[in-house]
This record gives C-alpha cells, structure tokens and sequence, in this order.
C-alpha cells in the first residue's frame, strides 16, 4: 500500500479497498518514518475493525510516543535503540506485546527455543537476546533522556528556523516540535538527481549524504518485485525528491550554520 504523502506514514484510506480487493490479509505493518509518532489508539482501532494484527515498527519512536497508552494496547510494537536512533543502546531494541505472546516472542529471540529445557526448536529464530552492556547504555542514557531531548530540540529548531522560508524543501508535519530524529529528512518539491548532488556534497563539502532507506523503495527490490501492491503514486513521487544528512546532537553552532548554508545554496534554483 502507498504512503501519505504529508507524513510518509501507510495511507489509512487504502486499507478499506486492499480488505475488499483481497480476501486474505495476514496483518497490517504501520511504520514511523524517523520517529514519527502514529497514535497508538488509533492504530487500536483499526485493528479492531478490520481483526487482523497491527506490526508498528515504531523503529526510531520510542522517545517521541505516549508510553501512557501502550498498556492497554492490543497491538505488537517494535523499537530500536541502534546508534542512529534518538535512544541508543548499542544494537538492541523492544517488543512490546500482549503477555500471552512472551512465549512465543522469547523463542524467536532465543534461535527458535520456546523452552529452555528442550533439545528442539519449535519455530525460526535468531539471537536477539538484550545483553548487560547494551541495558547499561540505555539505562544510561534513559536517564538522561531530558537532556538529550533539550538539545535534539534546539539543534533542530535552530535549523528548521534557517531552512523555512526555502520554498524548494519541506518537513515533516510538527518536526522539530512535537518530535525528533537523528536523521534530517530533506524533501525537495523538485526532482533530484541524488548521484550528482550525492557526489557534489561528498567531494566539495565532505558531507556524507544518503538516500533514506535504500536506492529505490521496497517494491523495485528483486524479491519483492512480484508481489501484490495497490497504486504507489505516492511512493514514486517521494523517493525522487528526498535524500538525508547526518546528524548529531553534539553540533555546534558553526555545524549547524554550515549544513544551512549548503542546503539553501543547492536548492534555491
């Protein structure tokens, strides 16, 4: 299914005509492109009214979303707290779930093992177990999720306030506001050629830029190139007008000044 194009979030208007085009659906994957918070009571309800399983990849959200109303919830919810992420904790990450569905979870995260005591795995599995290393980091930095938050707000306010009046780029609706990424999302209104401004920005300024997931979205992939899909008009006009910069909260004023400047010099034309 297509995204919005406002929010880069699954568009919920495609969902009624994928149930009445095809009859058997296994679950609904919603994702928060860098960190976007969906509503977690609305994605309750869509899992009630269709009854199938929601996935929120929630990848990068874990610091931006009400954990107030995860309790209640019905749905499955993953995060990350990879390096790249505004929670890091190494390379570990969360499930969240229903508690009759531990067992089960354990045993992907454990090679397949539901039961300890057993010689046999039950089901595929791989090693995702959370080790003492990565828990001290994110214990760590949990405890210092304020002081984070504070200076994510104020890098990227600083340079959304030298990026808006460009009216050839855009945000994300409340970024920088109501949430927060380590990944600035530049979504141009033209089309761009990311190999040459790609090699422009590596070879002249020594900025490392890159397309946001890959070179091309999911369904141009070989091995998803055969499966089903609705229209994806939005989805093709989206991944030729965007690409990312890196970013870190440990910028300097003078850092920040500088990706202003190049962003507004190679997109004024």
């Amino acid at each position: 299914m297509d995204i919005n194009i406002e929010n880069l979030c699954l568009d919920d208007s495609q969902i009624s005509f994928a149930f009445k085009k095809y009859r058997s659906i296994a679950a609904i994957m919603f994702v928060s492109p860098f960190g976007y918070p969906i509503n977690i009571d609305y994605l309750n309800k869509i899992q009630k009214r269709f009854r199938v399983p929601i996935i929120y990849d929630a990848a990068d959200t874990f610091a931006n979303f009400d954990k107030k109303i995860i309790d209640n919830s019905k749905i499955f919810i993953t995060c990350s707290f990879h390096p790249t992420k505004t929670l890091p904790a190494n390379e570990s990450g969360i499930i969240i779930a229903q508690k009759k569905y531990s067992k089960s979870l354990n045993g992907i995260i454990n090679f397949g093992y539901t039961d300890l005591n057993s010689k046999e795995t039950k089901s595929l599995g791989f090693n995702g177990k959370f080790s003492e290393y990565d828990a001290a980091i994110l214990m760590a930095n949990l405890d210092d999720i304020h002081n984070i938050k504070k200076k994510l707000f104020k890098n990227i306010n600083y340079l959304i306030n030298g990026l808006e009046s460009n009216k050839f780029i855009k945000f994300q609706p409340l970024f920088g506001k109501t949430w927060l990424s380590l990944k600035l999302l530049i979504i141009s209104n033209k089309v761009i050629n990311f190999k040459i401004i790609y090699r422009k920005f590596k070879d002249l300024y020594r900025i490392n830029i890159y397309k946001p997931w890959s070179y091309s979205p999911m369904h141009k992939h070989f091995f998803f190139s055969k499966f089903k899909r609705l229209s994806l008009r939005n989805t093709s006009f989206i991944e030729k007008r965007t690409f990312c910069l890196p970013f870190s909260i440990d910028y300097q004023k003078n850092d920040l000044d500088r990706l202003v400047s190049l962003i507004n010099k190679n997109f004024y034309k």
